[in-house]
This record gives C-alpha cells, structure tokens and sequence, in this order.
C-alpha cells in the first residue's frame, strides 16, 4: 500500500513540473488556445507580448479595441497578472462587449502570443412606439434616443424612465411601459426595439392637506395653488347619512338636544372637507405644475412678513386608482416687520448736506427721494464718504450707517439723463442703482404743451 501511494505522488509531481517547464520552454505551441483565466501556475512568469490579435468583431475596430485592453506588443507582463486582470475589466468597463476572453496560443522562449476573443454586444437599428398618438411619438423620438447605442440594460431602464417622466409630468402617473428586442435580420448583429405604451388616465387631486400652518389658512394658501385643485366634491349628505344610519337613539336625541356651539374654525374645517366645488378649474395632477405652485405659496408666505417659511416636505400617495391625496408640512417661521428705515424728501448734494442729515438719522439707512443726484453716502465712527453708485449690488456694512439718494426722473443732474431708481435688499443688505432710459423728445414735448420753460425741456437730454 505504501508503495502504491509513492508511486501515485511521484506522477503527480512529476506532471505538475512538466506543466511548469512547458510554459518555458521554447518552441512551445498549443493546438488548442487555452484561456489565461483558466491557468493556475505555482509560479507566474514574465513573457514578452510577441503579439495580440482581437477576433469575434462584426462592426468594431480590431486596433481601437486592442488599443483600449491596455496591453501592446513589446510589453512585458506576468502570466498570470495585473496585466491580463487589468485588461480583461477596460474591456467589460466599455460595456460594448458582451463576452470577452483572453487566450494564449503560443510561447516561445519568452515571448507570448495573445488572443482577444470578443463577443459583440447587439446595437439598436430601429426603435418603435405602439399606443400613443404621432404627436407624443415625436417628442418621445428625441427623449428616448437610443438608435445604433449598444443593447444594455442601463440603456433600456434609461429608456423607459424618460418616457415614464415624459407622462408623469402631463399628469399620468400610472403608465405603463413594455420593451419588446426582436433580431434584425437586415443588419449584422442589430435589434429591433418596441416600446409599448399604456399612458392609463390621468389622476387628480382628492385632497390637499397643510400641516404647520398656524398664521395662514389651508383655504388662503389653497387659493395660491394656481394650477393644483381638488377634484370638486360633494359628501355632506353622504357624511350625515352614514352618521344617521350608525348612530342609535340616546346618543341622536343627545345629538338633537345638544346646545354645543360650534367655531367657525370647526364649520370651515367640515365644509372644507366634504364640500369642494371646482367647475371651472381643473384638478389634474401635474408635477411641473405643482412644484411651481409650491413656490407660490413660499412666496404668499413671504408677502405677509414671513420671510424664513419653507416646505419641510411633501408626499403624495394613492386615494383611489385614479385619485392622490397630498400632504405638505411646512414651517412658517418669525413674521418681520420693517424697522431701521427712513425716508425723506431733503436735497443732499455735498458732504456738507450729507453730514447735516447724519446729525438728524438715528436709523442704519435712510432714503432720500426727489433728490436729482443718485449718490451713497457712508459713516463710521472715523470716516465718512461719498460712493459712486453701481450697477452692481454695493453691500453694506451693518457697523455703518448709509444715506442714499436715490435719483429721479425727469431733470437729473449728474450727467446721465436717464431715470434712475434704487433697491435695497433688507435681508441681505444689498443696494443697487438702476438706471431705465425713456422717450425724452416726447418728455421734451410734454413741456412745451404744459408752457414750462425752454431751459428745462433742454436739460433734461443734457442730465444736467
């Protein structure tokens, strides 16, 4: 038994060093390609690449592709390596390649001689749409432009999620979308694509609901939802039935003879929710729509003095099949008042004036109109100067205080005889002069007709 099991284990070794020595030696050839992956060498060996050939190829270029696997003729790389490794994931990376696999069909002495066996990856030569008119399969053509792009499956999920975006945003949030690949037999390697489309019905809106609302009413920022109704309704009777039908007589009696007075806060509350009436707007769902409404709302917060409001967040969900409720939770933050401004009517021209007013300001900024000469003038505890306005927002300091002339129509007095005026950003402290131009011959004509004098019709083309 013993010599049995020497014997056994001499063969082995001895086939497993025939194996070794065969990859060095010269002169070495396979009948057969024999695939890099599937050799398992104790110990790896550096080979010269003699040559690399690409087969498998329909429509791709055999040297773009050798190109792009990384590995030249002359390079020197371990059997088996990085190299080998490297190449085989550039080539997967492309996503072109359906199969690929690196063989080996000769050594000699030092050098190797490889093989790139590829499949190709099918490519799109038509792309159809079933179930939608001709007007939506145009629009459609430039969304999902996918003709003679290699057949994978990011491209097709890409494909339906374009066209599932493209009903969601008319309103029809329950398409369906099947893809269809048949061979085409007119072209090398290529497949025919359907897309069937079932855009089903458009869904409306069931209910809004605001959560977080304390200072303004569902009813007010409803109204500000330009594009996104409810779908009319009207459940009242229905609601009284049912309550009819489960109530029994002490608690109908208690109900008939209560005195309890109910708020109008409760009343509005009650017809809000089982009494919509919406003729003449229309409740579809449309995303664009309502994001857009969203902002309008923001923007209804921050008209009443809420300038930090904001959406927390929204969700829509299913009411029915073709029906979605939607709630929104949002924070109306502090309500600001204005404060620190004046405006006067004074003339200032020079330091002299400007200094003259500081004395009498007590707030950060004033704004002194019907002032002809557009000009910033800005104070510190040391300084005080005179900034030529910008057309670019100038940002003030808050440590200083500011008095501006905002300019004037008609008569200006700094050389530009267009209209000026001002804005000023009290959150961000922001100031910008504008400068608008009019019609001044017809200005000029104005005050020949009203029998003004000659020199003020002229002045004001000179702005001076």
């Amino acid at each position: 038994m013993k010599r049995s099991l020497l014997i056994l284990f001499c063969l082995i070794w001895s086939a497993s060093s025939m194996a070794q020595i065969r990859l060095g030696q010269s002169r070495y050839a396979s009948s057969k390609p024999v695939n890099i992956l599937e050799l398992n060498y104790a110990k790896p060996q550096k080979f010269r690449v003699a040559e690399i050939k690409a087969v498998g190829l329909s429509t791709l270029d055999e040297v773009a592709i050798i190109s792009l696997s990384g590995i030249k003729v002359d390079d020197r790389i371990e059997v088996p390596g990085d190299a080998i490794a490297s190449a085989l994931k550039k080539l997967w990376g492309q996503g072109i390649i359906g199969d690929v696999k690196i063989l080996v069909t000769k050594i000699e002495g030092e050098d190797i001689y490889l093989l790139l066996d590829l499949t190709e990856r099918p490519r799109f030569s038509r792309v159809e749409f079933e179930g939608i008119n001709k007007t939506q399969e145009g629009e459609l053509r430039d969304k999902v432009n996918i003709r003679g792009r290699v057949v994978r499956d990011d491209v097709l999920n890409t494909a339906k999620r374009n066209i599932e975006k493209y009903y969601l945003d008319k309103g029809f949030l329950n398409t369906e979308v099947k893809i269809i690949q048949d061979r085409d037999t007119t072209l090398p390697n290529s497949v025919k694509l359907r897309f069937d489309i079932d855009p089903k019905s458009k869904v409306k809106i069931n209910e809004i609901a605001f959560y977080g609302n304390d200072e303004i009413s569902d009813r007010a920022l409803k109204g500000k939802l330009k594009k996104t109704k409810e779908h009319a309704r009207v459940s009242i009777f229905k609601d009284v039935y049912s309550r009819l039908l489960d109530a029994d007589g002490k608690s109908l009696t208690r109900s008939l003879l209560s005195s309890q007075v109910v708020t109008s806060e409760q009343a509005n509350s009650y017809i809000n929710k089982n009494f919509k009436l919406n003729f003449f707007n229309g409740s579809k769902y449309n995303p664009k729509e309502y994001r857009s409404d969203k902002e309008k709302a923001i923007s209804f917060y921050n008209s009443k003095g809420f300038r930090d409001a904001k959406i927390l967040e929204d969700s829509i969900y299913k009411f029915s099949e073709d029906k979605i409720n939607i709630d929104i939770s949002l924070v109306e933050g502090n309500k600001y008042y204005y404060r620190n401004i004046t405006f006067t009517g004074n003339y200032i021209h020079d330091d002299a004036d400007a200094e003259s007013h500081f004395a009498a300001q007590s707030t950060f900024i004033s704004f002194n109109g019907h002032s002809h000469v557009p000009a910033i003038w800005e104070e510190d505890d040391h300084t005080r100067r005179c900034l030529k306005p910008d057309t670019k927002p100038i940002q003030l300091d808050a440590k200083k205080r500011y008095t501006v002339n905002v300019g004037s129509v008609g008569q200006p007095r700094d050389d530009d005889h267009r209209a000026c005026y001002a804005l000023y950003d009290y959150e961000k402290r922001l100031l910008i002069h504008r400068r608008v131009p009019y019609d001044i011959a017809q200005a000029q004509e104005r005050f020949e007709k009203a029998g003004l004098p000659a020199y003020n019709a002229r002045r004001i083309a000179r702005g001076r």
